[in-house]
């Protein structure tokens, strides 16, 4: 339909939405893509007469919905993200659905009350445009659970009179948790073409901190919007200081629970070779595996995150697609490792490991005590029972029988005056293991 001098597709006709479904499910048929994301354009930007002169009043009254000519355009547009919803679930439905929709929504006067939530004008003093101009309703999409997560567009600085980027992405937090999707802001980082300073750089870091410190599903996310602002010759540097300051380590996407998952066992025979870690992949499309690197010195109960299920991210040194994982030459000594499933969803499953040793020896016993270099001797022990491929053992020498504290030694070496004293004890690291007070690494 033609309004003013644009041409557009009509959300009323189906032939519209059956265009806009086949042209996505050819993308995500034919690519390996995560996920499709629709801009904030629905009806033309500038409005829409809602009298007889407007191109689709023959169409709304023709609908007999009983709805007003504004309620049934946006029923139009809800219908849309529907179909495209469904068609992803039934095509791969790992596939993620999301819309960045302009930054405002859900005041008093336009759709708060109709979805039960706390209105925007609790927050700050902007305005709802889109709910009356181009005639759509975020909030329904949230609600209907028929995106994934939602971006709205914040492109306003924290200090903004009216639409200040702090409170707005409090309030959008605060909806996608009330109706259990996840809310990543859409960042206008294009400002910074003219200036490019590390005012600008600060300035968003100090959006991305507000959306932290606001978010209220442990699923803290960002879009940035333009990726040619991100670096290059025009916003040069500000990558780096991104991965500098609040990207310092990899992550995994956050989890959405709201889909129906398989579980996956830890994969199998997970094995070591020249610095590769492989194991047997899991026969299935979508899955992709996580992969982390722990210092020996570091027990599982330790490498475990307080605030997640899982391994810290402090120790992820990757995502794969195949069941194998090249370790930079830092990470090939010195580390225990773990492989994790990962779906399309973003659920992690149970690590397998490699180099983790699980168990303490019972009883060790001396079989030779030999002068090696000045005060120090080599101690030959026997009677271990570990899990692991290093030659190097974990040995603990302490004067309290009761002690054990692991510690990587290679030679082993300890005063010859305190042998006699010494109950020696080689143990691994273990999950199960405690220090206990009264502990002297030799």
């Amino acid at each position: 339909m033609q309004v003013g001098n644009r041409i557009v597709f009509n959300p009323a006709l189906k032939a519209s939405r059956d265009h806009l479904l086949k042209v996505c499910k050819e993308m995500i048929q034919n690519y390996d893509i995560d996920g499709i994301i629709f801009d904030d354009y629905f009806y033309p930007g500038g409005g829409t007469p809602e009298d007889s002169s407007a191109p689709d009043y023959q169409l709304y009254t023709q609908s007999n919905s009983g709805m007003s000519i504004g309620d049934w355009r946006r029923a139009n547009v809800n219908q849309m993200v529907k179909d495209m919803w469904d068609m992803v679930q039934a095509t791969k439905p790992y596939v993620k659905f999301s819309i960045g929709p302009a930054g405002v929504a859900g005041q008093r006067s336009t759709s708060a009350t109709k979805h039960g939530v706390v209105p925007v004008d609790e927050y700050c003093r902007a305005s709802d445009w889109q709910y009356t101009t181009i005639y759509s309703d975020p909030l329904a999409w949230l609600e209907e659970g028929t995106i994934d997560y939602i971006s709205p567009q914040l492109y306003w600085k924290t200090t903004h009179v009216t639409n200040p980027f702090g409170p707005l992405t409090n309030w959008w937090s605060y909806i996608a948790e009330h109706f259990g999707r996840h809310h990543y802001a859409s960042h206008n980082i294009y400002f910074m073409a003219e200036t490019n300073t590390k005012a600008d750089w600060d300035e968003i870091l100090q959006q991305i901190r507000y959306s932290r410190q606001y978010n209220r599903q442990n699923a803290p996310g960002v879009n940035f919007y333009s990726a040619k602002y991100i670096d290059g010759p025009t916003c040069k540097g500000f990558a780096d200081y991104l991965s500098q300051t609040l990207f310092t380590h990899k992550a995994l996407e956050p989890a959405m629970p709201w889909h129906s998952k398989t579980n996956y066992d830890a994969p199998a025979n997970l094995a070591y070779s020249g610095g590769t870690l492989s194991w047997t992949g899991v026969n299935k499309k979508l899955v992709r595996y996580s992969v982390y690197a722990v210092p020996l010195t570091v027990t599982l109960d330790e490498a475990q995150s307080q605030a997640f299920d899982g391994i810290k991210s402090d120790y992820l040194v990757g995502v794969t697609y195949t069941p194998s994982f090249k370790l930079d030459a830092s990470l090939q000594s010195g580390y225990w490792y773990a492989v994790c499933v990962v779906d399309g969803w973003n659920n992690e499953f149970a690590p397998a490991f490699y180099n983790l040793a699980t168990e303490y020896a019972d009883k060790v016993t001396l079989v030779t005590c030999t002068p090696y270099g000045i005060n120090s001797h080599r101690l030959l022990v026997r009677g271990h029972r570990v899990e692991t491929s290093l030659a190097q053992l974990s040995v603990r020498i302490s004067a309290d029988a009761l002690v054990i504290d692991p510690y990587i030694v290679a030679p082993i070496v300890a005063a010859p005056m305190m042998l006699i004293l010494l109950i020696l004890m080689l143990v691994t690291t273990s999950p199960k293991h405690k220090k206990r007070k009264g502990a002297e690494r030799s």
